[in-house]
């Protein structure tokens, strides 16, 4: 029998801002590891918008923007 595959995370992290930021690069990390997914992917592509927007929020969170 196959090593089991732990389930992708897709409840927003604990943590506030940089929990999400955290899960969405992890989640897209798996997904590229598997080798199923490249860059272009469109799934891929929407996960990178999703952790830039995660990051702008992060830095508004610290005050930083």
């Amino acid at each position: 029998m196959g090593a089991r595959q732990k389930p992708l995370q897709t409840m927003p992290a604990q943590g506030g801002p940089r929990g999400d930021v955290e899960r969405l690069q992890n989640e897209r990390a798996q997904l590229v590891e598997t080798g199923a997914y490249t860059n272009d992917d469109p799934l891929i592509v929407e996960l990178d918008r999703s952790i830039k927007s995660a990051q702008l929020r992060l830095e508004k969170f610290n005050g930083t923007i």
